[in-house]
């Protein structure tokens, strides 16, 4: 008797628990991505998949290697801290190995940056020439054409047409961040570095820092096409902290 009784209460108090977890709470289904998570998937598919070019293959492109950074031109002392910033900061967000370093070594550089003079520019780096007239700022990144990797990378902040110091940051911001394998525009957000419009934003909006940390997390390989990568999205987003 005493043993019975012992089991009711041992069961209506399961029971009782059990209704108020489920009232008060509702367990998260680890398989269910919840609306913002969509949300930045589908964002990072229309930034990430592909280059700035239409006719480039719609698969994921990164650095795994050491991106090392010469700077060339005529960045004044606000330039040159932003870059600083914005080197912090991607280097913060990556964690699969990947770094931004300066070298003042153009040999061993694997990256260019120049601030200044849109024709110094072409000068230096003649295929711009199709591309300067309508753009203060630009970037080339390059693909190795069998495993996606990007190995090499040129980068245009003009200081002549573009006088306005905001406006250069956001660019250098921008035109950096971009070659990174995060080419494509977009008009979905207004207060994002890939805006389409023209925008002077000078800081990364959060999903921006989302889409970082997605590209150059360790589970995101270099070829992967939208099929193969939006289950990896969803389940790195899932297990973020």
């Amino acid at each position: 008797m005493k043993r019975g009784l012992i089991f009711l209460a041992w069961a209506f108090a399961a029971a009782c628990l059990f209704a108020c977890s489920s009232d008060d709470e509702e367990v998260k289904d680890p398989d269910t991505v919840t609306p913002d998570e969509q949300e930045i998937v589908r964002y990072f598919t229309e930034v990430a998949l592909g280059g700035e070019f239409d006719d480039e293959p719609p698969v994921i492109r990164k650095w795994l290697r050491e991106m090392k950074l010469f700077v060339g031109g005529t960045p004044d002392a606000v330039l040159r801290s932003e870059l600083d910033d914005v080197i912090t900061e991607i280097n913060d967000l990556a964690h699969d190995g990947f770094q931004i370093t300066l070298t003042t070594d153009s040999a061993s550089s694997n990256a260019y940056i120049f601030f200044g003079d849109p024709d110094v520019f072409v000068a230096r780096y003649p295929p711009a020439q199709f591309y300067i007239a309508d753009n203060w700022g630009l970037f080339f990144s390059f693909p190795d054409n069998n495993t996606n990797e990007l190995y090499r990378a040129i980068i245009f902040v003009d200081l002549v047409r573009n006088a306005d110091k905001k406006a250069q940051r956001h660019i250098l911001r921008e035109e950096l961040t971009q070659s990174l394998g995060l080419g494509r525009d977009s008009e979905r957000y207004d207060n994002s570095i890939f805006q389409q419009a023209w925008t002077t934003v000078t800081e990364y909006a959060p999903i921006d820092r989302d889409l970082i940390w997605l590209l150059y997390d360790p589970a995101i390989t270099p070829g992967l096409d939208s099929a193969a990568v939006v289950p990896l999205l969803q389940q790195r987003l899932q297990e973020k902290v």
